[in-house]
């Protein structure tokens, strides 16, 4: 499995390196343009990752929502739809509603975890995505 973890957070990033390496290839990087760059080179050489973790505030400006919203427009140009585009894990420090609906409804997120981040909550959403 292919892996890309979108993170500003060098902490968040490296812990999540470490809990999802044991299910795959592991790409990071520390700001939106590095995970757009890389997500759509991987749609454009028709090697999509499987999952995309995405931290919902990342510099420069762009949200992770922003950034899931891309991702999904480029899947659709290129013919990928639900059964084989990414699962998207949408990562923040945000505990409300609003946010979490706004992820899923509009940015077509698969999954939403609260930082921080432990390792039977990642399993369990992992499970949840039909990943473990």
């Amino acid at each position: 499995m292919k892996i890309l973890i979108a993170e500003d957070e060098i902490a968040t990033r490296l812990i999540l390196h470490k809990m999802l390496s044991p299910y795959g290839d592991c790409y990071l990087a520390s700001c939106e343009k590095e995970a757009w760059i890389i997500a759509k080179m991987a749609i454009d050489n028709k090697s999509p990752f499987s999952l995309i973790c995405l931290d919902i505030t990342m510099p420069p400006g762009d949200t992770g929502l922003d950034l899931a919203k891309k991702i999904r427009k480029h899947e659709h140009e290129h013919a990928i739809f639900a059964q084989n585009r990414s699962k998207i894990l949408m990562i923040t420090a945000q505990d409300d509603m609003k946010t979490a609906r706004h992820s899923f409804r509009d940015a077509q997120c698969d999954g939403y975890l609260i930082k921080p981040i432990f390792h039977e909550k990642l399993t369990q959403e992992l499970h949840n995505l039909g990943i473990s």
